[in-house]
């Protein structure tokens, strides 16, 4: 049924948006800009190198993403892309702990370390205790969120020959939705908090956290596009059951 098209392209679409969602940071070239927030060093390393005459061998930044972690140098005034960068394995369970992360780049510089630097315990301390576990929870949503969709992708493909079906798809849809919006909503929150925490307590020393809001706009955007496929879900089993009505189908 040609009514079912549209709804089905939508569905494909949050799927894909979902994706990639998961995806972002699984290597340095890939959706490298999407990062959940950038934990930017180059003020602390300017700071100790005024203070003691020498270099910190850390890199610049320090990206999150959903199921890795990257870091790398800026090769452009602070302005990607990265140079150098390096990620993480990719894990379901991504934890992103800028202590440590700092502290393995320090590894061969024996001048300093993380007390030498006064690097904020508190910074640490909540990625541990909060952010990285409620992180944990977004990705879970977005795996059920798949599921859901995935089920829709194949109900579709049963609605093309009986139009009709389409109707209960917004059944699916609307978990579908449920889910993305609590991962959604979740990220938001830690993304907001963490770079607040981060550029409060570490501006004293030169940390300095941000977001450019690209991978908000991949999260809510599969969320608005699959609410709207539940309504256009629903509108195609009513014309289908329209069209059969006559006979026509």
């Amino acid at each position: 049924m040609w009514s079912t098209i549209l709804p089905e392209l939508m569905s494909i679409t949050v799927f894909i948006l979902t994706i990639l969602c998961l995806q972002a940071g699984h290597s340095p070239s890939y959706l490298q800009n999407y990062a959940i927030l950038s934990l930017n060093i180059t003020g602390l390393k300017s700071a100790y190198h005024e203070r003691t005459q020498a270099g910190l061998p850390i890199h610049d930044v320090y990206n999150l993403y959903m199921m890795t972690t990257c870091s790398g140098f800026w090769t452009n005034n602070s302005a990607p892309p990265l140079t150098l960068a390096t990620c993480s394995p990719v894990s379901w369970y991504s934890k992103y702990l800028p202590a440590t992360l700092i502290q393995t780049d320090l590894t061969s510089h024996h001048g300093a370390n993380l007390s030498s630097l006064s690097f904020p315990p508190s910074i640490q301390s909540a990625f541990v205790e909060r952010f990285n576990l409620q992180l944990h929870v977004a990705f879970i949503f977005y795996v059920i969120a798949l599921v859901w969709v995935g089920i829709v992708i194949a109900w579709g493909m049963l609605a093309c020959w009986v139009g009709v079906l389409g109707s209960f798809a917004v059944l699916f849809t609307s978990s579908a939705s449920t889910s993305l919006l609590i991962a959604s909503a979740i990220v938001s929150t830690v993304q907001s908090q963490a770079v607040a925490l981060i550029n409060d307590q570490g501006a004293n020393i030169g940390l300095a956290a941000g977001y450019n809001g690209r991978f908000l706009a991949l999260t809510w955007s599969a969320f608005a596009i699959n609410c709207v496929s539940s309504v256009v879900w629903s509108l195609s089993g009513v014309c289908s059951g329209l069209v059969r009505g006559r006979g026509d189908f």
